[in-house]
């Protein structure tokens, strides 16, 4: 047990003489990538939220919440069909909110929102599309202005 202390206390030593940093210690804000995913999409619920929340996964710095995040994500789609019942494709809307940090708590700030339609088959498509355009019109937006404090 000596020996080892010896020999700890001689490593950092020899760091500390030669200039190696022992830690280093990065003062850092923290970017807003926290977000809150809410789907109402009836049957298609679970396969719109794989979808959205493999993208956003994708996204370095963002984390999927329950509850408190800086940014909510509510997406509602629905299929769409002809008169006779036929299946004719998808219509999925999304609205992008920032949650209202002040009093009185609960209120939320509209930030964008969208509409998209296409085929059963265009699903992941239009679920990538959406979480691109939320992070180009507003996660790098928002990290440039965090990385800039």
């Amino acid at each position: 047990m000596h020996k080892q202390l010896i020999l700890i206390f001689g490593l950092l030593l020899s760091a500390t003489l030669i200039g190696l940093p022992i830690e280093v210690v990065q003062s850092q804000t923290r970017f807003p990538g926290d977000v809150q995913l809410v789907v109402n999409a009836g049957d298609l619920q679970d396969t719109i939220t794989k979808s959205l929340r493999q993208e956003l996964r994708k996204i370095p710095g963002v984390f999927v919440t329950i509850g408190e995040s800086d940014w909510i994500l509510h997406v509602v789609a629905m299929k769409l069909t002809t008169k006779s019942g036929a299946a004719s494709g998808l219509a999925v809307s999304w609205a992008i909110m920032k949650p209202h940090l002040g009093e009185p708590p609960g209120l939320v700030q509209w930030r964008d929102q969208g509409l998209r339609a296409g085929t059963m088959s265009d699903l992941n498509r239009i679920c990538t599309g959406i979480v691109k355009d939320f992070q180009t019109q507003h996660l790098e937006p928002e990290r440039k202005k965090s990385d800039k404090e």
